[in-house]
């Protein structure tokens, strides 16, 4: 079986104090940096531990916004809040459910914390992270829960779509995955196993939505396991089920690794690859996993420097990488598909070297809202930072129809100020600022698309915050390829019925759909909403008479989305005062700027318009044997008749 041996300590215990410290000429305080600046520190003594840390996560609360880093110790798990980072604030431990030992491993599911060690018998432990929120400070936790399926493991990995834990590197299934089924947090219980591919180090599981159709929608582990990148259809956990296993020239322990965003490419470390001197830098190697059943190792990106690389995360078109001896590396990711990786913040928590030893930066948790990231250094502590990067989405396309296209610019923080600049756009095309969300996503809207010509057309995006410049290249690529659509069908133009059907057309599999009813075409006022998997849908309420727009979303499995175009239509609900068989009927009734009037007579013949006392203010000339519009905007609110030739009158109201 495989395995990893027992790692050598080469680091002494330190004391580590440091306040918050700007990332300025290269420095916070004594550490090098780049853009990242430090908050504030714990020293192990804060986190009431003697000897390392190891894994950290983080837990947000949902309803106040609270932040939590959960930190892995040798002795057990210190919880500590990360709200104000300037000011952490150390809640409480929980202890090791049997010895200590140097690996920890949390993840979070449903706010509670699932804990597994590599000390004999630990077995998972479950923790109510709801605890932290009024608990004494500091306090002496104990677990909710017990899972006791397998002793020690490795890691443990979370999809919290599906609310399946998966721990690795235990003594069951051959030290492959070991499937629990934690949906009720208290009650975890065994839901399968994959041993086919032997002991897996870590893994990464999730709903796949990436390019490779096949498996769109469906559970899949991606695994580091010592000599393969393996991936696991997990979908049925009785039957789970090998896509592929690929090894790599220069492997020595695949060890852990991360997917972009969009599922399409998988970054990949390796423990051991600088030790032995395979490679000369800080490795990561990137799969392009289009194809499932056939990852391909596009390229080898080299960092700066030359530690060993230990627990990747990509977020916002980042990689965050704890890299023992050169701390945390922040990596642009966005133009992987053009090979092209580049590091734009760093924090080096290690600075007296980067040599291959296992010490320094053990992992980090990237993922609070509000862009604090956390990190552990094994033996010092834990850092709390903010990065102050950017990126941006490095290519859109549009197809020969469309007339707007939207990007993503992305920052990992709040700005106090923020500009986005173009240089080098297609002529006739302008950008317009969308919805912002910092730190995260704004949303840039390139206009004027239809007149372009198929092709790529590349510019320049600028962003400007804090003082910071960062040049991105954007290609934009126009094809005349239909693509995947959608488009309204109907109802368009007048109707007179108060429950329309709405049908669309949509080149869509397996998808779902929006449909948004609204009075204004901006859709600021969305009077109805309602999702189907069908493509079309009646209205189950009624609408007064009036103007409206409607549009659909469609959401694929595999997370595109796409909008059709608006359409509109009129609700005019007839309504009819007779004075004779066959008399003229009009509708609205009553009418405040517009009347129309049903079967009005002969084409060419006069209609008078008469007050209520019967005198005649205008007459008007029938242009139509259906239907005539009448302006009655100039007319004073009151009673009106019509009368045609024939001597037959209708009766209508005008109201303001």
């Amino acid at each position: 079986m495989k395995h990893l041996l027992t790692l050598l300590l080469l680091a002494a215990l330190g004391n580590l104090s440091v306040a918050q410290t700007l990332c300025e000429n290269g420095f916070a305080g004594e550490f090098p940096c780049n853009r990242v600046d430090i908050w504030s520190t714990l020293s192990l003594g804060d986190l009431n531990e003697e000897v390392n840390t190891n894994d950290i996560w983080g837990w947000t609360h949902a309803e106040s916004g609270r932040e939590f880093a959960i930190v892995g110790l040798r002795g057990g798990t210190a919880f500590v809040e990360v709200t104000d980072p300037g000011d952490p604030v150390v809640i409480g431990n929980l202890a090791t459910h049997t010895t200590g030992s140097l690996w920890r491993d949390i993840k979070v599911y449903n706010d509670y914390a699932f804990i597994v060690s590599e000390a004999s018998d630990h077995g998972m432990q479950v923790f109510d992270l709801n605890q932290l929120l009024d608990s004494a400070v500091p306090s002496n936790f104990e677990a909710q829960a017990h899972y006791g399926g397998f002793g020690n493991a490795h890691n443990i990995v979370i999809n919290e779509e599906t609310g399946f834990a998966y721990a690795v590197g235990t003594q069951t299934f051959e030290g492959g995955l070991h499937i629990v089924d934690i949906t009720d947090p208290i009650n975890p219980v065994i839901a399968g196993g994959f041993a086919e591919d032997g002991y897996t180090h870590d893994a990464q599981a999730v709903i796949y939505r990436g390019p490779d159709v096949s498996y769109c929608g469906r559970e899949i582990v991606f695994a580091s396991n010592e000599d393969t990148f393996t991936i696991i259809d997990v979908e049925d956990k009785d039957d789970c089920q090998m896509i592929s296993s690929e090894g790599y020239p220069t492997n020595a322990y695949a060890h852990q690794g991360w997917l972009s965003e969009d599922h399409r490419y998988f970054f990949l470390n390796d423990e051991l690859d600088e030790l032995q001197q395979l490679t000369t830098q800080t490795t990561t190697y990137v799969w392009d996993i289009q194809d499932l059943e056939n990852p391909e190792l596009i390229f080898v990106y080299d960092g700066v420097a030359t530690s060993i690389d230990h627990n990747y995360y990509s977020r916002w078109e980042m990689l965050f990488q704890s890299n023992y001896r050169s701390g945390l590396r922040i990596l642009d990711i966005s133009a992987t598909e053009n090979q092209n990786i580049t590091e734009i913040g760093f924090v080096d928590t290690q600075p007296a070297d980067d040599i291959t030893q296992f010490s320094g930066s053990w992992s980090n948790y990237c993922y609070f809202p509000s862009g604090t990231v956390v990190l552990t250094d094994m033996y010092t502590g834990i850092f709390v930072v903010r990065p102050r990067v950017s990126t941006a989405d490095f290519k859109v396309t549009a197809f020969s129809a469309q007339d707007q296209v939207s990007l993503n610019t992305y920052l990992s923080y709040t700005p106090a100020a923020h500009n986005v600049t173009f240089s080098n756009l297609p002529a006739g095309v302008t950008a317009t600022p969308g919805a912002a969300d910092f730190p995260g996503a704004q949303e840039i809207i390139l206009n004027g698309l239809g007149g372009l010509s198929t092709g790529d057309y590349v510019f320049t995006l600028e962003l400007t915050h804090d003082g910071i410049s960062d040049a991105h290249e954007v290609t934009l690529t126009v094809s005349d390829e239909e693509g995947e659509s959608i488009a309204a069908v109907s109802p368009t133009g007048t109707i007179n019925t108060v429950d329309p059907i709405f049908e669309w057309n949509a080149s869509l599999a397996n998808a779902n759909y929006t449909l948004q009813v609204a009075s204004d075409n901006a859709f600021t006022s969305i009077l109805f909403e309602e999702e189907t998997t069908e493509t079309s849908l009646q209205l189950p309420v009624s609408l007064p008479e009036g103007e409206y727009f409607w549009r659909v979303i469609a959401q694929g499995v595999c997370g595109n989305s796409y909008t059709s175009d608006t359409g509109s239509f009129g609700i005019l609900i007839v309504s009819v005062y007779e004075q004779a068989k066959n008399a003229m009927k009009v509708y609205p009734f009553p009418a405040a700027d517009q009347l129309y009037l049903l079967q009005p007579g002969m084409t060419g013949d006069m209609i008078e318009l008469l007050n209520a006392s019967g005198s005649r203010i205008t007459e008007l000339q029938i242009t139509s044997s259906q239907l005539i519009q009448i302006d009655v905007s100039a007319l004073a609110p009151g009673m009106y008749f019509l009368r045609n030739q024939q001597g037959e009158t209708c009766r209508f109201s005008v109201i303001r």
